[in-house]
């Protein structure tokens, strides 16, 4: 128990005695490279290189030995009289940028080891930031096999080919969509394409709906985005409408078992109509037909079912 006690107090001794002579080595280097050997004198040079670095930064800028050696030598300080007398082996470990509070201090019999961490970045990394696209479409206009699209159409765009064949003239619309985990991840300093153009999110919160406003939301000059099914999320204009763009025009089949329903009087019940309405005078089909109202059921290409909704 005696030796454990007299090693603990011989460590901690080296230990505040290495902290005195880096701290008051600056002004007693001229004296003590004048009393020992050259391989001593440039160690005790070194060492006053690292303590005026050590003031300047806190930490361990360099310092790098290449071989093993010994440190015997008295520290004096002006008012002071001795500080300390070492006898003592020695290994330097360094490297740019330590911290200090990192260095282990081990020692094995007569020899004191400094052991240095791993050095810092010279820079700290550059926070990474993501830039959300919207999903990509998976609407073929030239094939549109089975889909629902949302269309507008004026009146005479629904007509008898040269061949007896009934067609419907449709201009296609689409909106952007993102998915679920892309908003989940945005984060201030992120960017998103809104309308094809690059948006940087300097705002960003939710509200209790799953609302997610950027940018100070609809109601202060930014964006909002909105979902319906929690996969994915879409821009939210006035009166709730989507934001849509119109992709092209195509012209379909319409199968002869073809309804048409018409829900946009709120007050009303819906009117129903079957495809030969279309071509009937007088018909009564109110031909406000737009992207936000308006869809048409495909399937394998042919128009089977149109809808149109009711909207603020």
């Amino acid at each position: 128990m005696k030796r454990i006690g007299k090693w603990l107090l011989g460590l901690i001794t080296s230990a505040l005695t290495l902290v005195l002579v880096i701290v008051l080595l600056p002004y007693a280097a001229k004296w003590i490279a004048r009393i020992m050997p050259d391989e001593s004198a440039a160690a005790i040079r070194a060492s006053v290189v690292l303590s005026q670095k050590l003031e300047q930064s806190a930490k361990l800028e360099t310092l790098h030995v290449t071989e093993e050696g010994a440190l015997n030598y008295e520290v004096k300080a002006a008012f002071l009289g001795t500080v300390a007398s070492i006898n003592a082996d020695y290994t330097y470990e360094g490297s740019f940028g330590i911290d200090l509070q990192q260095v282990t201090m081990t020692r094995d019999g007569a020899v004191l080891t400094l052991t240095l961490p791993a050095p810092e970045p010279a820079t700290k990394p550059v926070a990474q930031t993501n830039w959300i696209q919207p999903l990509p479409t998976t609407l073929n206009l030239e094939d549109p096999g089975s889909c629902t699209l949302s269309v507008s159409l004026a009146e005479g765009d629904v007509y008898l080919d040269d061949t007896g064949v009934m067609r419907m003239k449709l201009t296609v619309y689409d909106y952007d969509r993102y998915g679920a985990a892309d908003i989940a991840a945005l984060r201030v300093g992120d960017a998103i394409s809104i309308d094809a153009e690059k948006v940087v999110v300097k705002e960003l919160s939710e509200d209790a709906y799953g609302t997610v406003d950027i940018n100070g939301g609809l109601s202060g000059d930014g964006y909002s985005l909105t979902t319906n099914d929690d996969t994915t999320y879409h821009r939210l204009l006035e009166n709730e409408s989507k934001d849509y763009r119109e992709l092209g025009t195509i012209t379909v089949p319409v199968d002869e078992s073809l309804v048409y329903t018409d829900m946009s009087q709120l007050d009303n019940e819906p009117k129903v109509y079957v495809s030969g309405d279309f071509l009937a005078p007088d018909n009564g089909i109110d031909y406000g037909f737009y992207p936000q109202n308006t869809t048409v059921r495909l399937e394998n290409g042919r128009a089977m079912e149109m809808t149109r909704v009711f909207v603020p």
